[in-house]
């Protein structure tokens, strides 16, 4: 994995419970490198050619291989980079796999760098899977691609798009215009549109009149976008909202 690679991918096997062998020590491992380092020696569990499940014990659970041992059993390195995060595992998550029977490739989308203010807009992984030559294997799509929604990164681009209205006509140019950015990272948020026409004669978009205009409503709803908690000012807003349109607003 390096910074250009938008997809990460590891080994997993069938290996678990009483066919894993503890290495007994706890490891570092650095996201990108293929160097592991010991707390101590493992050269009585761990050799060249061996499977290190890092990480976990379950079957989803990368595993690498180690192509050879050295500095009196505490640096191994591994045939291909370490795609987790860089940290010290402890010993219960880094076994060696043993009577592997099934054996298999997990694809993963990595995050794209998201930089507000057009920089950088908002964008996800997304890729399909297709093997050839490899008999009955079975390809499983665990967790599609979503855009989520009412993400920290949808609003901030809105917010760009809407400099527009402001005056700001060329995205262009550099240094980039940085206007106002009241999104916060990390916050989701509920998002009503409300679309309407505009009379005033001095309305920047020539042409018939009236004009349609829209107006964007973002209300924060906390951290947790699959089950957002309640937003008084959004509950509020919707109660007297209803109050004058014949069909409710709900969200």
């Amino acid at each position: 994995m390096d910074l250009y690679t938008s997809v990460s991918a590891v080994i997993v096997n069938d290996s678990i419970g009483a066919a894993l062998t503890s290495t007994g020590q706890d490891v570092i491992v650095n996201n990108g490198s293929n160097l592991i380092t010991f707390a101590a020696d493992v050269s009585a569990t761990v050799s060249a050619g061996s499977y290190l499940k890092i990480g976990g014990t379950a079957t989803t659970t990368p595993v690498y291989k180690v192509k050879s041992i050295a500095a009196g059993g505490l640096l191994v390195t591994l045939d291909t980079t370490y795609q987790g995060t860089s940290a010290t595992v402890a010993s219960a998550n880094v076994n060696v796999c043993n009577a592997i029977i099934y054996v298999g490739i997990r694809l993963t989308g990595l995050a794209i760098t998201y930089k507000p203010k057009g920089i950088a807009p908002y964008n996800r992984t997304k890729f399909d899977t297709a093997i050839a030559n490899f008999g009955s294997t079975v390809i499983t799509n665990a967790t599609a691609m979503t855009w989520g929604n009412g993400l920290y990164e949808q609003v901030a681009d809105l917010e760009w798009f809407a400099l527009g209205g402001d005056g700001i006509r060329n995205f262009m140019w550099h240094p980039i215009p940085t206007g106002r950015t009241d999104a916060v990272s990390g916050q989701y948020y509920y998002m009503v549109t409300v679309e309407y026409y505009n009379n005033d004669d001095q309305y920047v978009i020539s042409g018939s009149k009236p004009a349609k205009a829209l107006v964007y409503l973002f209300f924060a709803a906390g951290t947790v976008d699959a089950v957002p908690p309640s937003n008084t000012n959004y509950s509020v807003f919707k109660s007297n909202f209803n109050l004058y349109v014949p069909t409710n607003l709900e969200i």
